[in-house]
């Protein structure tokens, strides 16, 4: 029974380890710009700049974006009485 254990012990130890492995290589192929920036090519930064331009698109187009920016202008705004100027 021990040797069963012993066994299933390190099949399970085995096991984890290609999982963390598998995690540690799924979240480096999630990042999309290398460390160093001088290796990406013209092409990767033009994209990634394309990418960049229309998630600002959006976020402006955006109703939530209108409205936050329509209560920043309310508040700063300075109602001034025709009778103190």
């Amino acid at each position: 029974m021990d040797q069963l254990n012993a066994k299933f012990d390190s099949i399970l130890e085995e096991k984890s380890k290609e999982l963390i492995e598998l995690a540690k290589l799924k979240s480096e192929k999630r990042k999309m710009t290398p460390s160093n920036v001088d290796d990406m090519t013209y092409h990767d930064k033009k994209t990634l700049s394309n990418i960049a331009i229309e998630q600002d698109r959006k976020l402006k187009s955006s109703k939530a974006y209108k409205t936050n920016q329509q209560k920043i202008i309310d508040t700063r705004t300075i109602v001034v009485d025709d009778k103190t100027m």
